[in-house]
């Protein structure tokens, strides 16, 4: 828990030490309007950009494959939408990073190596009935003691 706090206030200190830097450089409301157009812009291409790993996800889940690539680029997109809206210029670097989907495939095909998960198909959702294990049946419930139960438990009645 401190480790995390101490990386919070750094990134903090780190983002007011770069905006203050650049507001003496380009001025203070060039630097408010610089920040406020990068999350504008920023956040459109996270949606547009998602929408489209959605698509591919959905169509990856329809043909039986694993959507485990797309749901990491998913992540990976959130993760930008929120470094696009913290203020400052070094989140925002961060941000746009993220939105470059080369970057974006390498870093979620390194995790997925890293974690196993493009290893076998455990994660199709149709994995089990590509393999012809489906069954079909018919259940009924048919209690042939019924009359005999009713009355044992007629004398508990008041």
């Amino acid at each position: 828990m401190p480790l995390i706090l101490l990386f919070i206030v750094s990134a903090f200190i780190t983002e007011l030490w770069v905006l203050i830097q650049i507001g003496d450089e380009i001025g203070a409301l060039s630097t408010v309007a610089a920040t406020l157009l990068t999350a504008i812009i920023g956040i459109a291409l996270v949606k547009r950009q998602g929408l489209k790993t959605l698509v591919r996800a959905q169509e990856k889940m329809a043909q039986g494959e694993s959507p485990a690539k797309e749901v990491f680029e998913g992540i990976a997109l959130f993760l930008a939408g929120i470094f696009l809206l913290i203020p400052g210029f070094v989140s925002d670097s961060l941000g746009i990073v993220l939105l470059i989907p080369g970057v974006r495939g390498a870093l979620a095909g390194f995790i997925l190596r890293k974690f196993g998960a493009l290893s076998g198909d455990r994660f199709s959702a149709h994995s089990r009935y590509r393999q012809g294990n489906t069954y079909e049946g018919e259940f009924s419930h048919q209690d042939h003691d019924k009359s005999d139960k009713d009355e044992k438990n007629q004398n508990f009645l008041p």
